[in-house]
Formats: C-alpha cells, sequence, structure tokens
C-alpha cells in the first residue's frame, strides 16, 4: 500500500510539475540574440498552450559594407509537444520574404532558408525557466538561447 501511495504522489508531482510548465511557456518571447556589427536578427515566438500550436517570426538584417543592409522577413506556423522540459516543434508553414536587398546579397535566400528551416530537427532543452526568462538549447548545436516575456 505504501508503494502505491508513493508511485501515486510522484506522478501527482510530476503532472503538476508538467501543467506549470507548460503555463510558464504559454505567450510571446522575445529570443533575440545580440547584435553583432555583420548581422541583427529579431526573432519573435509565440507559444499556444490551448491549442499546442506556435508562430515565429523573424527578421534578419545583414549589415554588408559601407552599412548597406538586406533584409529578409519570415514566418513559420506550426505546433509543439512538451515532453520533460523538452520543446519539440513540427512545421506547418513557412513564409519567407526578401524586404531589402539592393545588392543582390539575399538571391535565392528564400528557397535555401526555406529548406534548411523544414529540415531542422532540433529539439529545444528547457534548461531554466520562469514566468519572465525562458533560457533554452539547441540539443544538435548547444547553443543557448535567452528569451524573455513580452
Amino acid at each position: 500500500m505504501r508503494k502505491i501511495l508513493v508511485l501515486f504522489m510522484f506522478f501527482s508531482l510530476n503532472s503538476f510539475a508538467f501543467a506549470n510548465d507548460l503555463l510558464k511557456i504559454n505567450g510571446k518571447w522575445d529570443c533575440s540574440p545580440e547584435a553583432n556589427g555583420e548581422m541583427a536578427l529579431i526573432s519573435i515566438v509565440e507559444y499556444r498552450t490551448q491549442d499546442m500550436s506556435f508562430t515565429h517570426n523573424g527578421k534578419v538584417t545583414f549589415i554588408q559594407k559601407g552599412g548597406v543592409e538586406s533584409i529578409l522577413e519570415s514566418n513559420t506556423v506550426g505546433t509543439f509537444q512538451l515532453e520533460s522540459l523538452i520543446v519539440k516543434e513540427q512545421i506547418d508553414s513557412i513564409e519567407i520574404a526578401i524586404i531589402k536587398d539592393e545588392t543582390g546579397f539575399l538571391t535565392g535566400a528564400e528557397e535555401s532558408l526555406r529548406k534548411a528551416m523544414l529540415a531542422d530537427t532540433a529539439s529545444t532543452i528547457t534548461k531554466s525557466i520562469n514566468e519572465n526568462r525562458w533560457e533554452k538549447i539547441n540539443s544538435e548545436t548547444n547553443e543557448i538561447t535567452v528569451c524573455k516575456k513580452i
């Protein structure tokens, strides 16, 4: 009887922790890295736990010689799963648009980027999360991303 009670308590706590993590993930996150001299990336992801879907809006500004900018935007929609602090995303659609490209730097980039995004199967491992900050690790590259709730 004692073993059954201990197992029940363990599963109850595990379920509570899972529900709590889902509540923390729900919402809009700014996962933009610090800009460097050659590139600035804006990365906004919204996770909706009520239907386990996400939307990712990205904007990349490439800064070339002489300060000339080329800008590319993307919008990705899909679903996600959360399993033991690991987020797995499944992309349903990707829209990519070249916003500014005076030098031809981004010619052909849309299709290459679309293929790369669809081929990316890396999961996100949550290192830490609270209501305002989410530190996550790419499971393939070990790159750490810090997101802020917006």
